[in-house]
């Protein structure tokens, strides 16, 4: 009877989420609900009517090929989005960013640090793809929603966003999630959020984590015998 739950249970691990579907996680920010932090017309009520509160929302699903499919929605009020920032592992490149599928023509991976001119109050350095987005994605003059997706072989993890326009009447607009500045949370993925982070790719272990992982297993074996 023991063996027969064994090997059912070995069943379920390899093949039991996969049955029904494939694994998909949701979540959100926003401003209303001090999530989201920045600055400008984004984050703060200038008493028009029309105004309304910045979010950001998200999607990650399994693709069940080996590949998650992320993406992410921005709506904010008023201005075109210059473009958004999301956080990925140090290793990650180009090879694993797959079918970009962006309002815009251009983007690039590599470390953007807090302070430059490009990405004004930006609260820490950030490594990831950056998309420019420019000013394709003005849906009207009071609003605008943009849509990033594409595919990566990287699971899902905690991590950070950031975004920015171009200076409106003399306003800055930016926006990040408000836990950019706390450590990125080690949580399995889920739906909604944890601390105010965002799923964004992860990275493969590198060797030395999986030597450990291994040296673990076999002290978990050697006890139990």
């Amino acid at each position: 009877m023991k063996k027969s739950i064994c090997v059912a249970f070995l069943l379920l691990c390899a093949f039991g989420v996969h049955s029904f579907g494939a694994v998909s996680y949701t979540g959100s920010l926003q401003v209303a609900d001090s999530e989201l932090e920045g600055t400008g017309f984004w984050i703060n009520d200038n008493s028009e009517q029309a105004w309304f509160p910045a979010t950001f929302s998200w999607t990650v699903t399994d693709n069940e090929d080996g590949t998650w499919n992320y993406t992410y929605n921005l709506d904010v009020y008023r201005a075109d989005v210059s473009h958004f920032i999301i956080e990925a592992s140090p290793s990650f490149g180009s090879g694993n960013l797959l079918n970009p599928d962006y309002p815009g023509t251009h983007y690039e991976i590599m470390t953007h640090e807090a302070g430059s001119a490009g990405n004004p109050s930006l609260p820490g350095d950030i490594y990831g793809p950056k998309f420019d987005i420019g000013d394709a994605a003005i849906s009207e003059p009071l609003y605008t929603s943009i849509t990033v997706s594409f595919d990566s072989d990287r699971d899902p993890i905690w991590g950070d966003i950031y975004a920015k326009c171009g200076n409106v009447g003399g306003t800055q607009n930016t926006l990040w999630n408000a836990g950019f500045l706390t450590a990125d949370p080690l949580d399995a993925p889920s739906n909604g959020s944890v601390l105010n982070h965002v799923l964004v790719p992860d990275t493969i272990p590198e060797p030395a984590t999986l030597a450990l992982l291994g040296l673990g297993s076999l002290a978990l074996l050697r006890r139990k015998k």
